[in-house]
């Protein structure tokens, strides 16, 4: 009965074309504003540090870390995107239906939550294949397996947890209007808040460490980590002093204050917040469907 649910719910979600479009409006914005103008700032930014380095491998490490934080934000969209069957099925009444129906609500639940879960991990998929086409045909490096698997490992985590999250917030939406507007705030927001736009190097302190606090960013350092490395270690040469400068510039390693948050750490929190938000979420929507 779970998957019989499921099925439905992923039905309703790509039957809803503005749904899919939305969940890919940050990532989309991001990638027309590096085409356009970050990409070139970036590069000119990075020849000033690094003078002798060749104009690929400045442009590849730019793109490869664009493609991380926008690998980030779809985790993220796509699960927003992706619960609105239940703000549906809420606005509609459709609970009633459930209520009178023999289905258990635990597998009504369950349901929200896997589905979510599954068209997230699928929207990122695609978008981390296609990624890795465009890095490739650009002229950059295609991923080691290793780095391939664990760039991977860290999409499954993240939209678990974005899945989590989202699903807890949207019980408390009780219009499609209202999860319409949301939604598009979080599209548009969640690339300032994964510090994708511009470095966190560029900001100031007090908002450095704030951004350095949310989910968002922790959880597009923890995708850096891999995705960027290749093109990373090919650019700084071995000079330990530039490769420290220049993963805290671009976010790859944070800190908050003085204190620098291990990757061992960002995955302990967000594995964390996704228990406590499952938790969260499993509780409130039970409460709605009674």
């Amino acid at each position: 009965m779970i998957f019989s649910l499921m099925k439905r719910n992923i039905k309703l979600f790509f039957r809803d074309r503005s749904s899919v479009f939305f969940s890919l409006l940050g990532p989309v914005i991001m990638f027309v504003l590096y085409v356009v103008f970050l990409g070139a700032v970036q590069s000119e930014g990075l020849k000033n540090v690094f003078p002798g380095a060749s104009a690929t491998d400045l442009d590849n490490f730019a793109i490869t870390w664009v493609f991380a934080g926008i690998l980030t934000i779809v985790t993220a969209t796509t699960s927003l995107a992706a619960i609105q069957v239940f703000v549906a099925d809420r606005a509609s009444d459709r609970f009633k239906d459930f209520a009178v129906s023999p289905i258990k609500s635990s597998k009504i639940v369950m349901a929200y939550l896997a589905s979510t879960f599954v068209i997230s991990l699928f929207m990122t998929t695609i978008v981390f294949i296609l990624s890795e086409i465009y890095i490739v045909t650009r002229g950059g490096q295609l991923l080691t397996v290793q780095n391939a698997a664990l760039s991977y490992a860290i999409l499954v985590l993240l939209c678990a947890v974005f899945s989590a999250l989202n699903s807890f917030i949207v019980t408390f939406i009780k219009s499609l209007a209202a999860f319409s507007s949301f939604n598009i705030i979080v599209g548009t927001a969640s690339g300032f808040l994964a510090a994708v736009y511009v470095p966190v190097g560029t900001l100031p302190k007090t908002v450095d460490n704030v951004i350095n606090l949310l989910p968002f960013s922790q959880a597009a350092s923890l995708m850096r980590s891999t995705f960027v490395q290749q093109d990373l270690d090919k650019l700084v040469s071995g000079n330990s002093e530039a490769l420290t400068k220049i993963k805290e510039f671009f976010g790859i390693v944070i800190k908050v204050g003085d204190f620098t948050l291990s990757y061992s750490l960002i995955v302990t929190i967000l594995a964390s917040l996704f228990v406590v938000f499952a938790v969260g979420a499993i509780l409130q929507i039970h409460r709605k469907l009674k």
